[in-house]
């Protein structure tokens, strides 16, 4: 009896440090952190160039200062893929890109010369190398990171999934344009026209010492359509999800209120219930829900650097022409966990592909792409009735996405 009983405490130590083990993942060594510094780029892509070339070498060179101006206006482009080529290009195409590409014969998309643009202030390089030797996941939750990439090396689908979240941005900014839903049959309705100003208060220089945890800080209101003008909503998210707080007020009841599911599943007030909480700048909110996994990395035509794209007008056409480029992505996979609750019309698989430049998510669906790297604001949302033919920015030759997936929890 007394050896079983030492066997069976033994056996629950181990599984219990297991467990801990699974909770909270450990930091990068200080090599694997060096390679930031040599074969690595701050954020962790690759610093070479692709093996056929068409994706240079990062130097980390601003290509030209100036608000939106277009230094490859004059380039010519690689390759146009259309419905009766897009076989011979199928490996470097989104699920997205081929459904349009399948449903529109005329669809197409222009393929230009890839240039690595994506740069960020010395002190985020020095930051993300810093949380790169200290950052570690509790459960869903960042620790020991601030001002820079929480995860430039991650190891989970979680981190990368972080890593977009927590992407460089201003520490503020300001916003002002519409939402607009494209119906299956073509038209452009506005459900939103708004003003929004934003913090990244975990991006505020030299203030780690006063970060509580609040890093992403939201002031939205609605100028239109008539319907709408006057409401308004505030979010504060937080590393912690259960801190987060969303307020929205509503001009008709002259009441301010506190959401009490502002996550996951619930349509959001600020594009008029036309997406969800966790499709705000392709993922927004708690990743608890989910089972992520890195599935690898690939090279995929996106868009990026769209500087010539500058208002809703040139993003909502018959058939949008914005840049593409190759680019390397993770490629992020999310499987819903199972739950006994009735089907709210939620996907039950997301798969995600993430900029290796700039650690921002790219979205693919089976009815569209959209895609926000640049950390600016998107002009357009996705309907789930009908198609919307979006994105915003310009695609490129030689991106590499890193995909994750994630997965709905088993409870």
């Amino acid at each position: 009896m007394r050896t079983f009983r030492s066997f069976f405490l033994v056996t629950c130590i181990a599984l219990a440090i297991a467990a801990h083990l699974r909770g909270v993942a450990l930091a990068a060594s200080s090599d694997e952190a060096a390679k930031l510094r040599t074969s690595l780029t701050p954020f962790g892509a690759e610093r070479a160039a692709s093996a056929d070339g068409r994706i240079p070498a990062w130097t980390g060179v601003v290509t030209r200062a100036g608000y939106r101006d277009d230094p490859f206006a004059k380039e010519s482009p690689v390759v146009t893929i259309t419905a009766k080529n897009a076989a011979q290009y199928a490996d470097h195409l989104t699920d997205g890109t081929k459904a349009l590409l399948a449903k529109y014969p005329d669809y197409k998309i222009v393929v230009y010369p890839t240039h690595r643009t994506a740069v960020a202030p010395q002190w985020v390089y020095d930051a993300t190398f810093q949380n790169a030797l200290h950052g570690r996941m509790n459960g869903y939750q960042p620790q020991g990171v601030y001002g820079g990439i929480p995860f430039p090396l991650p190891a989970t689908g979680v981190e990368a999934m972080w890593n977009h979240i927590l992407r460089w941005r201003a520490p503020s900014w300001q916003y002002r344009g519409p939402g607009i839903q494209t119906t299956a049959d073509g038209r452009h309705v506005t459900t939103v026209d708004v003003v929004g100003d934003w913090q990244m208060p975990y991006y505020f220089k030299n203030e780690q010492a006063r970060f509580n945890g609040e890093y992403w800080l939201t002031n939205i209101r609605d100028l239109g359509p008539p319907i709408r003008t006057g409401e308004a909503i505030v979010g504060r998210e937080d590393l912690n999800d259960d801190k987060t707080r969303v307020w929205v007020y509503l001009a008709g009841q002259r009441r301010t209120r506190e959401l009490p599911n502002a996550c996951c599943d619930t349509p959001t007030p600020a594009t008029a219930g036309v997406m969800a909480f966790d499709e705000l700048d392709n993922w927004t909110g708690r990743l608890d829900r989910y089972d992520w996994k890195i599935v690898g990395k690939k090279e995929l035509y996106v868009p990026y650097n769209d500087n010539g794209t500058n208002s809703a007008s040139d993003l909502v056409q018959a058939h949008f022409l914005i840049r593409i480029e190759s680019a390397t992505s993770f490629i992020a996979s999310g499987q819903f966990k199972l739950r006994c609750v009735p089907d709210s019309g939620i996907k039950s698989r997301k798969p995600c592909f993430i900029s290796m430049k700039t650690r921002g998510l790219r979205y693919s669906a089976i009815v569209g792409m959209l895609t926000v790297s640049s950390g600016r604001p998107a002009s357009c949302f996705r309907s789930w009735s009908g198609i919307c033919r979006e994105s915003c920015n310009k695609p490129r030759a030689g991106t590499t996405c890193f995909q994750v997936a994630g997965t709905l929890p088993r409870s």
